[in-house]
């Protein structure tokens, strides 16, 4: 499954999707607007990483700015907009 997002925080499938694929497409729905909103400045791309396992789980993401190949891991937007 190929899913992009967009700034508005919406996200396509590029496929048919059944039941299950429904209900994650509202958690990436979810996801993707919680990612726009946490980010504070234009961006241009995100890369975006999720595991649950076991109880537990992680999340992360990079995001690049129009002007820059340099991505900006998630982690460090509380630090760098402090």
């Amino acid at each position: 499954m190929i899913i992009v997002v967009g700034r508005e925080g919406c996200l396509k499938i590029n496929q048919k999707v059944g039941k299950y694929e429904f209900k994650l497409n509202s958690i990436y729905q979810q996801t993707a607007q919680t990612i726009n909103e946490t980010i504070s400045e234009e961006w241009s791309k995100v890369l975006m990483y999720g595991e649950i396992a076991d109880g537990t789980g992680t999340a992360f993401f990079f995001y690049y700015t129009p002007n820059s190949e340099v991505p900006i891991y998630s982690h460090d937007i509380p630090e760098i907009y402090s």
